[in-house]
């Protein structure tokens, strides 16, 4: 069934409705598009992350987990804005899972004393690259407000993938990624390797470091589309590209395969060097023993998929929206040549995405302009 059209002005009251109701849903934009979708599903499936792409006929939407212990969630049958309103008897689910208890925000002398720990990991060998995150906690009482996040966010990140969705078991979660995991149509496949970042204002320079950590990215995408046996393989890159406050060392791929190929790739590169580390399995366990929170959905990945196209995105530049805090995700690259200090600066102005949006909705509120 086609994705129905969301228009601010029309369905926002509507939007409002269903959080409040804690009925799942899920508003998006396409990077570089106007045009904003609306999924509510009338089937949900929770399965294990290796299940994602089985049994799918028509259009679903995925939201993995970054953790493959973890369930993935995938939105089927989406209705029609005519047939939501027949659903005021159906079921409630839990808004804040079970995770509401786990979630405390980093401090920065914690951040700083594990990336030491971590860098001391990595001088010994046990891995080359890991990513820390970090969560940031900020005050957001008026989570009826999440429609206008929405579209603040849309109008600020226009090449980002932007979402706000009800999830059951994870809550209420909003996001403005830039980074394509996999987009497949007509046997075309592209991806991207997105890692090394700096700020985009003041006179940090590139350096060893980010180049170093933008190559794990390359190779490990490049060998996996030649182990998917894919052909006619381009890559272009790296370029310079600017996603808030933040520039990232960006390279694209592009690829000719078919869907089950496409579906081997999405299961064997999440999650990536990008959002993980390398060697990828020693990272794994390495964050596992480090970070103190668990990711949920920040760094999974999220998106449409069908047998005939799908687009996937990493969830980064993203928050769980709780009734009275907005927990914002980041994470920064770690190697053995890290800046404990530089690297706290980066996931701060990683979160800044989502803050400077809830501060703006939270102005416009105080200002007590017109909401509809």
């Amino acid at each position: 069934m086609m994705l129905q059209i969301y228009e601010f002005q029309k369905h926002s009251a509507f939007i409002r409705k269903m959080i409040e109701k804690a009925r799942p849903f899920v508003l998006f934009r396409m990077p570089m598009q106007k045009n904003t979708y609306c999924f509510i599903p009338g089937k949900i499936r929770m399965v294990e992350y290796l299940k994602c792409f089985a049994s799918i006929e028509d259009e679903v939407f995925v939201f993995a987990p970054f953790s493959p212990d973890a369930q993935a969630v995938i939105f089927e049958d989406s209705l029609s804005w005519e047939e939501v309103n027949y659903l005021e008897g159906s079921a409630v689910y839990e808004s804040n899972g079970s995770f509401k208890d786990l979630l405390n925000p980093t401090k920065e002398n914690d951040y700083i004393a594990e990336v030491e720990k971590m860098i001391a990991f990595l001088k010994d060998g046990q891995a080359k690259k890991v990513v820390l995150s970090a969560i940031f906690s900020k005050q957001f009482k008026v989570q009826h407000l999440s429609p206008l996040l929405f579209d603040f966010l849309s109008n600020e990140h226009p090449g980002a993938f932007v979402y706000l969705a009800f999830i059951p078991n994870y809550g209420l979660w909003i996001g403005a990624s830039p980074e394509l995991l996999l987009s497949y149509e007509g046997q075309h496949l592209k991806s991207m390797a997105l890692a090394g970042s700096v700020p985009r204002i003041g006179d940090k320079k590139w350096g060893e470091k980010e180049k170093l950590e933008h190559d794990y990215v390359v190779e490990f995408i490049l060998q996996n589309l030649l182990n998917a046996g894919c052909t006619d393989i381009e890559k272009k890159g790296p370029q310079i590209i600017q996603a808030g406050d933040i520039e990232h060392m960006c390279t694209t791929f592009e690829a000719h395969g078919n869907f089950e190929q496409a579906v081997k790739l999405v299961v064997s590169m999440h999650p990536t060097p990008a959002v993980c580390g390398v060697p990828r399995e020693e990272a794994f366990q390495i964050i596992k023993q480090t970070e103190k929170h668990p990711r949920l959905l920040y760094s999974g990945f999220l998106g449409i998929v069908s047998k005939q196209f799908f687009r996937l995105f990493v969830n980064l530049r993203c928050a769980k929206l709780d009734p009275q805090h907005a927990w914002i995700f980041a994470g920064a690259g770690i190697t053995s040549q890290s800046n404990p200090t530089a690297e706290w600066d980066e996931v701060c102005l990683k979160s800044r995405t989502i803050a400077n949006a809830l501060e703006k909705t939270e102005t416009f509120l105080k200002n007590g302009d017109f909401y509809p």
